[in-house]
């Protein structure tokens, strides 16, 4: 997901013109399918953990059933993981804005989850 977002597309601009023209072709047209799909996946995923905020604020219960529990739990921490554990390096982005990427914002609404459900004494069980 992340390769198109790290790699410039003459990072290395030796190896870049020594490319056919029809092998750049390719490799833009490849990068530019890459970045529609990293923007397309980040608005998704900035979406749904933005619902899932607001639904864990307002109404609780429906997170407490046993499947959700664990599901819920384990995709915070799975995220949680990503921001900011070991590898969170990798995340690095040359252009976070035109991505959609926010990390710091990501990682504020996560907390927030967490908060909101820690509240409740069935989900801290």
């Amino acid at each position: 997901l992340f390769r198109s977002l790290c790699v410039s597309r003459m990072d290395d601009k030796e190896k870049w013109d020594a490319l056919s023209e029809e092998n750049k072709s390719a490799k833009l047209k490849q990068l530019n399918q890459e970045e529609r799909q990293c923007k397309s996946y980040l608005t998704l995923a900035n979406e749904t953990v933005q619902m899932i905020h607001y639904l864990t604020h307002t109404l609780q219960a429906p997170f407490l059933v046993p499947q959700l529990v664990e599901r819920l739990a384990a995709m915070l921490n799975y995220n949680l993981q990503q921001l900011c554990g070991p590898k969170c390096a990798d995340l690095k982005v040359k252009d976070p804005q035109k991505y959609g990427f926010q990390p710091k914002q990501l990682l504020s609404l996560i907390t927030d989850i967490y908060i909101y459900m820690s509240s409740i004494s069935d989900y801290r069980h």
